[in-house]
Parts: C-alpha cells; structure tokens; sequence
C-alpha cells in the first residue's frame, strides 16, 4: 500500500470492521477489503488483480484434479502451460509500448494491461502453480484465499512476493487474533515509522536532488555527478525498504507477518551477500524457480555462470523492457560470476570481498550498477558515466553546483547527512546483532521503544517531504 493519508484511513476502516464482523467472515472481509484496495488505485488493476486470481485459482485446481494425476505426463503439460501464459501475459504488459496500438495511455486497454503492480502478483501465481504441481502445497478451493494471497493490499504496490504456504500459515490465525497483545502493537508501530522515516524522511528528500542532478547532468561536474550516483542508491534503498518495513506493519494490524524484503543489503561484504539480503523475495523466487531448475551449481562451473548470467537477465527484464534494466541485470550477473571465482573465493582476492574494503566496494559496484536503473534509457546511463569521468572538478564549478542544487537549502543538507549518517550507525549496529532495525527497538525496554517512537513521530511531522508538487512521493517499485 501507498504511504499516504488515504491508505493509512482505509486501515483503519477495514480495522474496525476486521474487529466487530464475526471471526469466521474475517478472511472474506480481507479478500474484499485488497480489491477494494486495489480498485480505489485503479479500476482497471482491479479488474486484471480478479481475472488473474481466477485463473490461477481454477488453473491450480485443474492441475491437482485425479483425473489429470491418473496420467503422468498431463500434470506436467498443464503445468507448463498455465506458467507459460501467465509469462507471457507478463512479457506482453513489459513489452506493451511497443505496439503502436498501445500508444495512448488514456485508452481503457493501455490501463488494463498495465495495472500498478503486476509484476509481483504474477510471479506469485507462478510460485503458486509451480508448488501446487511440486505438491509443496495442495490446491486450493477457496478463491478468497487465493485472492488475498496474490493482492493482499497492505503489499499490493510493491510487494514482497509471498509463497502460498507462508501465507497459509498466518491466514489460519486470522480468526482468533485478538485485539489486545502489547507485542504484537509494539511491532506495528515500529515496523510503520520507522518505513515512514526512511521513506517520507530519507528518500523522498533524496529523490529531489537525485532528479535535479540526473535531470541535467551534462552540465555538471565530475564529483556532483558521483555523489548523484551515491544518493540515488540510497533514495531507491530508503524508499523500497521504507515501504517494506511500513507493509509489515499494517499487516500485522490483521495479523498477517509479511516476510522481510531488506536485511541491511548495504552493510553486505560482496555482492552474492548483497542479493541475499535485498528484495529477499525476489531473490529467493528467482532462486527456486530459475537458477535451482536450471541446474543452479550441480553442473560445474560454467554452467553455473551461465546459469547466474540467465537468472540476472530475467530478473533485469522483470523490472522493465528498457535496455537499461537488461543492462543493469547482466550487471549484476557479471558482478556474481566474477564474486564466486576461486581467486575471490579461496585465493588472494579473498580480502577484497570481506571486512570493510568489501563493502565499499560491494557498494561501488551496486551503486555504479543503479545508474542504468536510474537513467531514462541505456544511453542516458552511458552518457551520465562518461560526463562523470571526463567531467572534471574545479572550485568554480563546485560552486556552481551546489547554488544550482542547493538554493538557500543548507538546511536540508544537514537533514540528509544527519540522516544518512544515523541510518547507517543504527543499521550497522542491527548488522552486528543480526536483527533488522525495527527489531533493534522492539528489543529494547519499553521506555526506549516510546522515547523512540516519539522521535519518530516529529522527525516525519517536521521533517517529512510532503505535498501534492512532490512527485518523489510515489514509491520507486510502484512501477513494476
């Protein structure tokens, strides 16, 4: 969901209606509150969020059905066939600019075929086919069930993409939840404020002079163009882990724990520790339904490249059928094949990818990577590195620089490097404990967790970005 007034009142409707219906009408009222949801973003990803629910709901049936299991070969058929016309309903929306009949993005068929987070409740509905065939997971009857599983609101927008059975597990405590648990409240109000901070806070200031310097950066010098690099990867990480952090919270609400999509990814020493802890459910789905069916490392070293390479592509295309996104996946693809040769693994180069140096490398890598993400097409991305490195630096133009960015704003300044300065101390800290920052509070005794959230609140009422003229304001991934 959408960090916003309206979506923060619609929670507290379908709260105070989750609490006075009767318990056995609560799952009901969950599947009806996402469409709902959903529906009041845009009609249209409404409409597409219920033919696809369908779908996968009798599409998963048919797969486990006995008279289908009574062949060998038909469940495997019927399989592949759902997955492959779920994929391709996915490659049609990526690639949908590219038809000239698709031109007009007023048109009602553009709206359909574009709904506000597709992506992520696509590729749940290949998990959930590819598990029920697996028999991870028996097929589900209940298509409420399956429709809060693919569009549960609080992560609608941007996920983390959910396995059927993680959510199976906490629908069956829907119905005896109960108002009254100190803990449970404890970690609502964390895991919401502290999303809050990072994204209204953090990220949506970033994202103001992130799209001033990337807006013109032709007429910029080297160093602002480098710290340009730096502050978009830490806008697109505070926004994206913002909303996560802010997801969990409004569901557990309802009781629903959402599995974490951050770990501290930039406290990482190399690159493969790095996607171990960002968008963990993108990474995990693209480990158990690519690389791990692909053969993953069972088949030697360069089948394992090439398995990395293919994981990375599919995983650029996902986000978008720009050049740039491609770029950006074999990227990192390039990045993972050379962090798992046995010079870095085993042999000297070891030290490059632990300790400190590491993670300063491991973020130089990603943030350089970022710049193809960030960029309006391949060639932009090009030619924002090249004005980077050929620029050059000199007082004149540093100071040029900063009254172009920077007008009478020295106040904000201050903001974003106090912020990012104490994001990091606190993240590093949760890193050495193995908890994520919401945790790191939660732990702590009562008067520090109010002490804290206290912070919190003023920090996002004084602090935050807010206003009809912020565009930074709607979240990066809402794209995908």
């Amino acid at each position: 969901m959408t960090l916003t007034l309206q979506s923060v009142l619609y929670t507290l409707l379908v709260f105070v209606l989750f609490y006075l219906i009767r318990r056995r009408f609560r799952v009901v009222l969950l599947a009806l509150a996402s469409l709902g949801y959903v529906c009041l973003l845009d009609i249209h990803a409404g409409m597409a969020v219920v033919v696809i629910a369908v779908i996968t709901w009798a599409w998963g049936l048919m797969i486990a059905s006995p008279r289908v299991n009574s062949s060998k070969r038909l469940p495997g058929v019927i399989t592949a066939a759902g997955i492959t016309l779920l994929a391709l309903f996915l490659l049609f929306m990526k690639s949908y600019t590219r038809f000239s009949f698709m031109q007009d993005t007023d048109s009602i068929l553009h709206r359909f075929i574009l709904p506000i987070g597709f992506s992520f409740y696509v590729f749940q509905a290949i998990s959930y086919l590819a598990d029920v065939h697996r028999q991870i997971i028996p097929a589900e009857h209940n298509v409420f069930r399956v429709f809060i599983y693919l569009a549960w609101f609080p992560k609608f927008v941007s996920g983390p993409i959910e396995r059927k059975q993680d959510m199976d597990t906490q629908l069956v405590n829907v119905q005896d939840l109960r108002f009254f648990d100190a803990a449970r409240w404890s970690r609502v109000i964390h895991y919401i404020l502290i999303g809050a901070f990072y994204k209204i806070v953090i990220a949506d200031r970033l994202g103001m002079y992130v799209d001033m310097i990337y807006g013109s950066y032709e007429g910029m010098n080297s160093l602002t163009l480098f710290i340009g690099m730096i502050l978009y990867s830490f806008q697109i990480y505070c926004d994206f882990a913002g909303y996560s952090y802010a997801a969990i919270g409004f569901s557990l609400v309802f009781g629903i724990r959402l599995s974490e999509n951050f770990r501290l990814p930039y406290m990482s020493r190399n690159i493969t520790e790095f996607w171990r802890r960002w968008h963990c459910s993108l990474s995990s789905w693209l480990r158990d339904y690519i690389y791990i069916p692909l053969g993953g490392n069972r088949h030697g070293r360069v089948r394992k490249a090439i398995n990395t390479m293919i994981v990375f592509l599919i995983c650029g295309i996902w986000h978008g059928e720009k050049i740039s996104f491609v770029a950006w996946g074999l990227l990192h693809g390039f990045f993972s094949v050379i962090d798992g040769l046995p010079f870095f693994r085993e042999g000297r180069g070891h030290r490059l990818r632990e300790g400190w140096l590491g993670r300063i490398l491991t973020f130089l890598c990603v943030s350089f990577a970022w710049l193809f993400f960030r960029a309006s097409s391949f060639k932009g991305a090009v030619r924002y590195i090249l004005t980077m490195l050929t620029a050059g630096v000199s007082k004149s133009t540093l100071a040029s620089d900063h009254m172009a960015l920077f007008p009478d704003k020295i106040t904000d300044i201050y903001i974003i490097v106090i912020s990012l300065l104490v994001m990091l101390v606190v993240e590093y800290i949760s890193y050495r404990k193995e908890i994520n920052v919401p945790a790191l509070i939660i732990g702590r005794p009562f008067y520090v967790q109010y002490a804290v959230a206290f912070l919190l609140i003023m920090g996002i009422m004084i602090l935050g970005v807010y206003g009809p003229a912020n565009d930074t304001a709607r979240m990066i991934y809402m794209q995908f």
